[in-house]
């Protein structure tokens, strides 16, 4: 039986079978006839095939020592700068909590002249008990993101779906505000205007800015900062926000709201007098009283304010205020059912205008 072979340009242990130096790249075997080889050979001694030298020092190599003495850990690893780029730019996702998603909230980590990978998704799960919790490579929130938000040919976000599993009206102006923030941070897009805040709110069909306003007011400082022009950018807060928003909106166990457009409650018909609100028996409304006055020929006379009251109270048993009345009377006028002019008291009288 075959033991383990050892590379003759880095020391590194090798599987007997090993062609290649799986740490440096340097050949051990012949691929024609799997004789090993000596160090420097140039053909191999059994078949004469010509060697290709691949040495590690025509492969720039990266050092990375680790050591952790209270529990004994200990890391040495070689790498080349091809894969020190990508896992520069894996770490300083996971430092900056940042999502790397696909179309059009992705940012693939490719190596320098590679074809392109898939698309990487960086998930940080919400934390719980203070503690950070694990990160995992997914592609669930990301896919989220972009059923919320589409890319215009211009590069700009629009609103594609409103659903964010809000619980209030105010709830889902908040949702939809830093969900935005976050995903035009995941486009390296660090402040975003009002106006275009605004524009997502309305797009929602929320109707009126009053939520809208309340948000922005109660949450700068919290979870975004307004810069002296008047933008806003995300903080730390703000994105561990989104990302909680994200999970409860993929998460299938939490239902979509019911949320309806909020109607206006519908007021009451305005009494024509004070005192029907007060429940004394009215025979009909102040305008229908006066309406049979102008039947009745009335109005053929002249007449006064305090007149018509007084009219109302002794022959109809119907107590209408004078404001009441005044009201009612200057309808008439518009209407051209009466005409008036001032009388020597400082008031009106009226009279039924007479059709030629």
């Amino acid at each position: 039986m075959e033991t383990q072979t050892t590379c003759l340009q880095c020391s590194t242990t090798l599987n007997p079978e090993a062609t290649f130096c799986f740490n440096c790249g340097t050949q051990v075997k012949c691929k024609a006839c799997q004789t090993s080889l000596t160090k420097g050979a140039t053909f191999c001694t059994s078949c004469g095939t010509r060697i290709t030298k691949q040495e590690a020092s025509s492969i720039p190599l990266n050092k990375v020592e680790f050591e952790q003495k209270r529990e004994s850990k200990k890391l040495n690893a070689n790498f080349t700068d091809e894969v020190g780029f990508i896992f520069a730019n894996a770490l300083n996702a996971m430092i900056g909590g940042q999502v790397i998603n696909k179309n059009p909230f992705h940012k693939t980590l490719n190596s320098p002249g590679s074809a392109p990978s898939k698309p990487t998704t960086l998930a940080i799960q919400p934390q719980t008990d203070n503690k950070i919790s694990d990160v995992q490579y997914t592609e669930v929130l990301n896919d989220t993101l972009a059923t919320i938000f589409k890319q215009r040919e211009d590069g700009t976000l629009e609103l594609a779906d409103a659903r964010v599993k809000e619980k209030t009206k105010f709830d889902k102006v908040k949702r939809l505000c830093l969900l935005y923030m976050y995903a035009q941070k995941t486009l390296s897009i660090e402040t975003v205007t009002r106006q275009q805040l605004l524009n997502i709110v309305k797009a929602a069909k929320l109707g009126g800015n009053s939520d809208f306003r309340k948000y922005l007011t109660s949450d700068t400082g919290k979870n975004f900062s307004k810069r002296d022009n008047g933008d806003f950018a995300l903080l730390g807060a703000g994105e561990d926000e989104a990302k909680n928003i994200l999970a409860e909106i993929s998460n299938p166990e939490i239902e979509h709201s019911n949320l309806k457009p909020r109607k206006r409650p519908v007021k009451a018909a305005k009494s024509d007098s004070k005192e029907a609100t007060q429940g004394i028996p009215i025979p009909g409304s102040a305008q229908a009283v006066l309406q049979s006055l102008l039947q009745e020929q009335f109005f053929n006379d002249k007449r006064k304010l305090a007149e018509i009251v007084k009219h109302c109270k002794e022959k109809k048993a119907i107590n209408l205020t004078s404001s009441t009345v005044s009201n009612v009377l200057k309808r008439f006028v518009k209407d051209q059912l009466l005409e008036r002019q001032n009388s020597e008291d400082g008031g009106y009288e009226y009279w039924k205008k007479q059709i030629a």
